[in-house]
């Protein structure tokens, strides 16, 4: 009996210690071909591509606006995401979607209260970040590898 709980415990530690999911299920590492799949199964349409980014938008936008996949040149693995979501009607409130994320990615993050920058560092080094984009007039969402900071 207790080799099984042990057995079951170290299972729940190895699979707690894998890739975080992020926002629409994505992740970092994750081969381009499965991300769009899943995004095409969440009622997303490919707009727009170049060499490392690939564009989506939803059907209907009322809940986001649009987003971005960023990958490897090389490899085709996603190093990266922003997401677009509608601005909340009262600038001063909390976008809905940090609820979201502090759901997902937990309670330790940095706050930059002067320019409303939630940022949680997350898989080894990674980063995300939720901002208001005043001149496009949206809320964004920023999941990315500071590795490859230049083609964000």
């Amino acid at each position: 009996m207790y080799k099984f709980i042990l057995i079951i415990a170290l299972c729940l530690i190895a699979v707690s210690l894998g890739a975080q999911s992020g926002l629409f299920g994505l992740r970092f590492n994750e081969s381009y071909t499965e991300a769009e799949k899943s995004l095409l199964d969440n009622g997303l349409v490919r707009k727009a591509q170049d060499r490392y980014t690939v564009d989506f938008e939803p059907k209907t936008k009322d809940k986001i606006v649009g987003l971005t996949v960023y990958r490897h040149p090389e490899s085709n693995k996603l190093i990266g995401w922003l997401i677009a979501y509608p601005p909340t009607r009262d600038p001063a409130a909390t976008h809905p979607v940090v609820k979201e994320l502090i759901s997902l990615h937990g309670v330790e993050f940095d706050f930059r209260k002067s320019a409303n920058i939630y940022s949680w560092s997350v898989d080894e080094g990674k980063v995300v970040m939720s901002y208001p984009h005043t001149r496009a007039g949206v809320y964004c969402v920023l999941y990315m590898d500071p590795a490859y900071e230049a083609l964000f």
